[in-house]
């Protein structure tokens, strides 16, 4: 489809009130989207129809679906705008005392928590809002849209709104599984420091183990549902100014397992959540003082037609790095992984750090 008459598609799916997502998978430059054909909510438990899925952190909520046979499949393959037409916004929001002072609080709580035994890692997080006198207008939402596209070619970059349940946009550099035919690609991905072209990149003892706890759960979990699994070497991987830890995790799909049962075991993973999974989300809900709804949820294409593959591949990615806009306030969420070795106030300027990835392109 031509370029400009897809974007046209949606601004007038906007104006219609109808849903929509548009998306670019890493280090492509086809966008893709689904446009739903009415305004209802449909949602999935099984994960075997074929549309494109948007859960929510809390696994006993219900996942958003957008199914292939209500919906509008377009693609457009023109690149979008040159990153040199694009100025990043160095601006930080100037954050209020009692809002470090919760999260240092909140971080201390967690430290304690992990000193007692409750669990061995929580990934605490918290909410920005930036407000606007003037609602956010469709012509806006493309431009913030664009402009993650061309900041961060290694993410996976979208637009999602539904009039029922709300507006995200985002680029997070996290899968959470892919899955084609029988086999399966997830990740480990932890730490977090700023990139710089100038400095050696050097890892501390607390982001290592952070990074081991995480690759070691995602080989435990799935071999409750897979079979041959291998694991990458750890190295650096940079997500616009911000630089990770990394492992590729590969296996085979046991038989009679599915993506329900793969999702069941990753989702939520220590990254966004922490060890032992039930024990730290509990805490997360009750501590953090606010809903995360889809931030830390995931999202992506379920069950679509892989002509390279001759197969149907699934295709989930964190949804990290993002922002939810609800008429003239933009919210954003950060967070971090918090170990027994945390400190308090690095973690509130890791999250610092992390917030410029969505202001850069306010």
């Amino acid at each position: 489809m031509e370029f400009e008459a897809f974007f046209k598609k949606i601004t007038a799916h906007q104006a219609k009130e109808l849903p929509f997502v548009v998306y670019r998978k890493p280090h492509q430059n086809s966008i893709k989207g689904f446009f739903q054909n009415d305004n209802k909510v449909y949602t999935t438990n099984e994960y075997i129809e074929e549309g494109f899925v948007f859960a929510p952190f809390d696994s006993s909520r219900q996942t958003v679906f957008f199914p292939s046979e209500k919906s509008d499949f377009l693609e457009s393959r023109r690149p979008l705008l040159s990153k040199n037409e694009i100025v990043e916004n160095s601006t930080t929001i100037v954050e209020s005392v009692a809002d470090k002072q919760h999260h240092i609080a909140l971080v201390d709580k967690g430290v304690d928590a992990i000193q007692t035994e409750t669990f061995q890692k929580v990934v605490l997080s918290r909410q920005l809002s930036i407000r606007k006198r003037e609602p956010i207008s469709n012509e806006e939402i493309i431009s913030l849209f664009k402009k993650l596209e061309t900041l961060y070619p290694t993410a996976f970059v979208y637009c999602w709104f539904h009039p029922k349940v709300g507006l995200w946009l985002g680029a997070t550099p996290e899968r959470l599984v892919s899955i084609v035919d029988a086999t399966i690609n997830t990740m480990a991905l932890a730490g977090t420091q700023k990139y710089t072209e100038k400095n050696t990149i050097v890892w501390g003892e607390k982001e290592r183990k952070e990074q081991q706890l995480v690759t070691d759960f995602i080989v435990n979990a799935l071999q409750l549902v897979s079979l041959d699994i291998s694991v990458s070497e750890t190295v650096n991987h940079r997500a616009g100014q911000l630089i990770h830890l990394k492992n590729e995790i590969t296996a085979v799909l046991s038989k009679n397992k599915t993506i329900k049962n793969v999702v069941e075991q990753l989702h939520p993973t220590p990254a966004v959540c922490g060890l032992p999974k039930e024990k730290a989300q509990q805490f997360i809900l009750k501590y953090e003082g606010y809903e995360r709804s889809f931030y830390t949820g995931f999202l992506g294409e379920c069950n679509i037609s892989d002509s390279e593959n001759d197969a149907l591949k699934t295709d989930f990615y964190v949804n990290l790095r993002c922002m939810n806009i609800d008429r003239n306030t933009i919210y954003i969420y950060v967070g971090g992984g918090i170990t027994k070795d945390s400190n308090a106030e690095s973690e509130w300027q890791e999250t610092v750090n992390k917030a410029q990835t969505m202001l850069a392109v306010l």
